[in-house]
């Protein structure tokens, strides 16, 4: 009997599931997995109007409920309003091992169910003296790797008082070319530690080292001003109070292997998994010759940036032209680490009848799970067209018809000289209406009209998705944008970080870029005001003249001098 019934409460929670996928409700927490005594925060979301508020009282058997925040989020994206409903939980696990989040019900709508291992807590000297006021863990996911495989770097502060302000220095490893990036927003929890709750502040980094040999980290350096509430665990800490204390971690070092031999440095693709994929805009063995098909590759990779992922080679085949437009490049953050995509479309257009055979496409890749060389393939086409006219089939002509005995040869070359007299004379008239245009466009188009013509149409998406978010004020977005807006500017330069774009701007757009980039990385960062950056990347026209020097690294300056 008992058999039965845990079978029918799991159906049941498939089934909710299930039901989740469909209407749109997403669940997600904000790590996974989590130590014993160690609260994390659980995150619903919807597009859809919620009347009345959900019971989250599902969730008590596994877990205690610390706290519940809820709010709403407006978005406009292309001139389309969407509103979101946001509830964020703080929970702490009652037991340990691998634990269910059951699905909630909103309004008659379910959430998915999200599995979260939760594990025994580390003993006490593997993190620190649990008496100290503060200290650093730091710790990297692996201890091996290769040259520009990914590394995650995790810091966290954990501390006995309450702070009013944190402060790290950069990270830094010996290898000066290495690859930085922060992954997604700070976070912070508490855990307990020996029966004493902890307060614990936690900072990732994917790193992308590009020299082989041993990657030493430098140590990370904290400085933190406590608050005034003193501490009810030791009456010795109240003496800390609005005090500044500073502390150092360890510093740890990553072996990094070479490019095995035999593969080519741009070939070079180093990720956990990967995955090629395609769609057609239409069905391939109904072409028409003439007319255009869309092919959509879409190449991702788990462990690598977008900017880092090898060109998708397109080889070129008799019966049909191929039309290829610039990549697109997207990265998703996630707490253990960076997935990027590489998407192209193809525009390919049959030029004559029957058969024709694409080849398979294949991307050579190292698995840094295994240490072993996996390829991904795209397996052969057949695209088959119609439509064309048969060689040699005569012409039909419409209208009045042409005969050729008599005096009516005379007449259809007479016929033949007034029309290239007409022609000459509408392309003479086109010519004069260019040359007036462009002295017009000379005289009065202002920078921004100079400005359009000049971007492409989705840098110029860019650009109003950079101005939108700063005005939202939105730092983590704000900052996603404004590197996709660089590296739409300046294709085949590697832009990393908001440093390599606030060194070629001018100064007032260089400092707000350097003032977000500061933002992101204090605990302020939700807090970060765009009025400042909005108005000089409103002001900022590409093709305007810089105060100061340019340096002399790779990227082009987004401004001419």
């Amino acid at each position: 009997m008992t058999s039965t019934l845990k079978f029918f409460v799991i159906l049941n929670i498939l089934l909710c599931a299930g039901a989740a996928g469909a209407s749109g409700i997403t669940a997600n927490v904000d790590r996974n997995p989590v130590q014993s005594g160690e609260s994390f925060r659980l995150t619903f979301q919807t597009e859809e109007e919620v009347g009345q508020e959900p019971d989250f009282s599902v969730l008590e058997k596994d877990f205690d409920i610390l706290n519940i925040g809820r709010n709403s989020r407006m978005t406009f994206v292309n001139g389309q309003t969407t509103r979101k409903q946001v509830w964020k939980l703080v929970l702490l696990a009652k037991t340990t091992g691998d634990l269910l989040v059951p699905p909630v019900n909103f309004d008659g709508q379910w959430s998915p169910a999200v599995k979260i291992t939760v594990r025994e807590s580390a003993p006490a000297s593997a993190t620190g003296n649990s008496r100290e006021p503060l200290f650093l863990e730091v710790e990297t996911d692996t201890n091996s790797t290769w040259t520009g495989g990914q590394i995650v770097y995790t810091v966290r502060l954990v501390s006995l008082v309450g702070l009013v302000s944190v402060t790290f220095n950069a990270l830094e490893s010996s290898d000066p070319d290495a690859i930085i990036e922060k992954l997604g927003e700070d976070i912070s929890y508490e855990s307990v530690r020996n029966g004493i709750p902890h307060l614990i502040f936690e900072r990732r980094f994917a790193v992308y080292p590009q020299t082989s040999g041993a990657l030493d980290f430098k140590p990370i350096l904290f400085q933190g001003k406590v608050s005034n509430r003193p501490s009810r665990h030791f009456a010795e800490l109240q003496q800390l109070a609005a005090r500044t204390l500073r502390t150092r971690s360890k510093s740890l070092s990553v072996t990094v292997k070479p490019i095995p031999p035999g593969i080519a440095q741009a070939d070079w693709l180093p990720a956990r998994q990967v995955a090629l994929t395609e769609n057609w805009s239409a069905s391939l063995d109904r072409l028409k010759v003439g007319e255009p098909v869309t092919r959509t590759i879409r190449l991702q990779a788990d462990g690598r940036m977008a900017a880092q992922i090898p060109d998708i080679h397109i080889t070129d085949q008799a019966g049909i032209k191929q039309y290829r437009d610039q990549a697109f490049l997207h990265n998703t953050e996630k707490p253990d680490g960076i997935t990027g995509v590489k998407e192209i479309r193809v525009a390919l257009i049959p030029s004559q009848n029957g058969t024709v055979r694409l080849p398979a496409i294949e991307v050579d890749w190292w698995n840094t799970a295994t240490g072993k060389k996996e390829t991904a393939t795209l397996p052969s086409k057949v695209l088959t067209a119609t439509g064309a006219k048969p060689a040699g089939a005569p012409t039909v002509q419409t209208g009045n018809t042409v005969e050729t005995n008599g005096d009516n040869t005379d007449h259809a070359a007479m016929t033949n000289r007034s029309f290239w007299q007409w022609l000459s004379l509408v392309l003479a008239l086109g010519w004069v209406f260019t040359v007036a245009l462009v002295l017009f466009r000379k005289r009065n188009g202002a920078g921004h009209g100079r400005e359009r013509s000049r971007l492409t149409a989705g840098t110029w998406a860019l650009r109003k998705k950079v101005l939108a978010c700063s005005q939202r004020h939105d730092a983590q977005h704000t900052r996603d944008a404004l590197l996709e807006w660089a590296r739409t500017l300046q294709p085949g330069h590697k832009v990393n970080s908001l440093a390599d774009v606030a060194r070629h701007c001018p100064c007032n757009l260089g400092q707000a870029i350097q003032d977000l980039n500061a933002a992101l990385y204090s605990p302020d960062a939700g807090n970060w005001d765009g009025k400042a950056l909005s108005a000089a990347f409103t002001a900022f026209r590409p093709g305007t003249r810089r105060d100061d020097k340019t340096d002399s690294s790779a990227l082009e300056p987004l401004y001419k001098t």
